[in-house]
């Protein structure tokens, strides 16, 4: 028996690279369909990364009793009723950012992501970076000077 997960991609543009990624790891994950409102796009992206399937939309992905998780790569405005509608299907879920518009949000999708025992996994590829690091080490060095303006990616 294959420990691989199964797996659906919805939005084949920025979801394009997590066929890629998920191709990569051949021995974790196997890519079973893809789906985007653009049926042309998700038919080149399942051509160029041998995906078996396209589904018409995120709701046929759902109803793939073979799929373990759906990853989202939608537009934002979307997610909170995708990321709903997935783990309503008994889905694990991976979803680029942001996952909610807002805090109470957030609460129904960890309240609706513990009722389906089901995991909720948002994308954040800074986790590793050293931006913090160098900052604090260039202070420290009296190389920077004082702060007026700061930002913030989120």
């Amino acid at each position: 028996m294959s420990d691989r997960l199964r797996v659906g991609v919805t939005g084949c543009g920025v979801g394009r690279q997590h066929v890629a990624a998920f191709k990569s790891l051949p021995d974790h994950f196997e890519v079973l369909a893809v789906c985007d409102i653009d049926a042309s796009k998700a038919r080149e992206v399942a051509e160029s990364h041998s995906v078996p399937r396209i589904a018409p939309d995120l709701g046929a992905l759902c109803r793939m009793d073979d799929l373990d998780v759906i990853s989202l790569c939608t537009p934002s405005y979307l997610h909170y009723a995708e990321v709903d509608q997935v783990l309503a299907a008994g889905k694990h879920v991976i979803c680029e950012k942001p996952v909610a518009g807002s805090l109470q949000e957030l609460d129904k999708l960890m309240a609706a992501e513990r009722a389906s025992g089901k995991c909720v996994m948002p994308i954040f590829q800074y986790r590793f970076g050293q931006g913090a690091q160098k900052l604090k080490f260039l202070i420290e060095q009296g190389i920077a000077g004082r702060a007026y303006l700061t930002t913030c990616e989120t």
